[in-house]
């Protein structure tokens, strides 16, 4: 994140996604959202999803407005050091992580509501000129953190990859 005297700087568009998140998305996960980089999570804190900026384009939208299209990253840390010594909990936390990013209905397929790609989806406008998801794809790739989050942590991972659209005014 960036500092600014003694405060943190927290981008406002990622605030808004962080803010739509914690109204509709995984119970598990309200109020465990950051706007900005965690490298090394405190483990007393997991589960947690930051959210950060990956790049950012501009280019003309027409002759009074720019598009900015900014690509996020939703990184979600589940910590599964607890349970190594029973190896289906692995499973298990693949499967929690499944259903915090994108359980579905067994009959129809359909995306559960409170999912996170359920709500990437269905809350494509966030504000009058904000939008997520619109127009571009998002992408869930899952792993295994073997203390990449600091010694003797062991983690199930999502990073999910989407692009907030925003029309601004042409500065003047």
């Amino acid at each position: 994140m960036i500092q600014r005297g003694n405060r943190l700087y927290k981008d406002p568009i990622i605030q808004k996604v962080i803010d739509v998140l914690n109204e509709k998305g995984p119970s598990k996960l309200r109020n465990r959202y950051i706007n900005g980089n965690i490298l090394i999570p405190k483990q007393s804190e997991l589960p947690v999803c930051y959210i950060t900026k990956d790049t950012i384009s501009k280019q003309p939208a027409d002759n009074m407005e720019d598009e900015h299209l900014q690509n996020l990253v939703a990184t979600i840390i589940l910590d599964m050091t607890n349970d190594l010594n029973q190896i289906y909990n692995m499973v298990s936390g693949d499967s929690e992580l499944y259903e915090l990013c994108e359980a579905r209905d067994y009959e129809t397929y359909e995306l559960k509501p409170d999912t996170i790609l359920s709500v990437l989806s269905s809350v494509q406008q966030i504000d009058n000129n904000f939008w997520i998801g619109l127009g571009s794809p998002v992408e869930i790739n899952y792993g295994l953190g073997i203390e990449r989050r600091g010694p003797g942590i062991f983690s199930v991972e999502a990073t999910i990859r989407f692009t907030a659209r925003l029309h601004l005014s042409v500065p003047q």
